[in-house]
């Protein structure tokens, strides 16, 4: 079972990550900004803008970023406390805020976030921080190939694409960070918990059930629920 989430943490020390998380939270506004205008050029330039029909998320949501990332910096250093699986959570923790944001804006999980954070998911767990390399080597792996056998599976049975490429380097990242163990818990959630808001979504707008909706928000809100819950992503 996993301690309970503040206990044994300084209040200083939440206070101190809240506010850090804040800082960071009001920074990365810019920053996924920047990046999904940056992406709605190239797809207008090579003309895939109606290839990816879907449900978006309004860029006004960014205002509630810093405050996203103060409660969840704090929790995950509750989680952990003072050690060196406190600092680098954190940093997974802003990297999956912003691929969320990035994700429901534009349908797309950009390469220059989902890969620097696989590899350094696995520098981290070469010393051991929140896993063994062993783990996270076939997490990473695990990861990717299970997203793209679903994909081909998909495909085969409906001719239609029903993950993006993106989706499988988030969840070999989160692999990387977490171990393969914690892969089964990890797609459970998001499976889950994206049926019901995408039917809910669906129903709200009184879009077709073929509209298209971002797995990646998904998969980084389960991956940090079970990145909570235990060392190396297990109970």
């Amino acid at each position: 079972m996993p301690l309970f989430l503040l206990s044994g943490s300084p209040v200083a020390f939440l206070v101190g990550a809240a506010l850090l998380g804040w800082a960071v939270g009001y920074a990365l506004k810019r920053a996924i900004a920047r990046m999904s205008s940056q992406l709605h050029l190239d797809m207008m330039r090579f003309d895939h803008a109606e290839q990816l029909p879907g449900l978006r998320g309004s860029p006004t949501a960014r205002k509630w970023l810093p405050v996203l990332c103060a409660i969840s910096s704090a929790l995950a250093a509750g989680r952990y406390g003072l050690t060196w699986a406190s600092l680098w959570t954190l940093v997974l923790v802003w990297a999956l805020w912003v691929l969320i944001f990035v994700d429901l804006e534009t349908l797309l999980l950009p390469d220059r976030v989902t890969l620097p954070l696989l590899w350094v998911g696995l520098l981290v767990n070469s010393f051991g921080v929140l896993t063994d390399l062993h783990s996270a080597v076939w997490g990473a792996m695990a990861g990717y190939l299970s997203l793209w056998l679903v994909y081909w599976l998909y495909w085969w049975a409906t001719r239609r694409e029903g993950l993006g490429y993106g989706d499988f380097k988030l969840l070999a990242a989160l692999g990387a960070w977490l171990g393969w163990q914690a892969l089964p818990f990890v797609l459970l959630l998001a499976s889950l918990s994206g049926v019901v808001m995408g039917l809910f979504w669906i129903w709200r707008a009184g879009h077709s059930r073929h509209t298209a909706i971002p797995f990646g928000p998904f998969l980084a809100v389960a991956g940090y629920g079970v990145m909570l819950w235990g060392k190396g992503g297990l109970p």
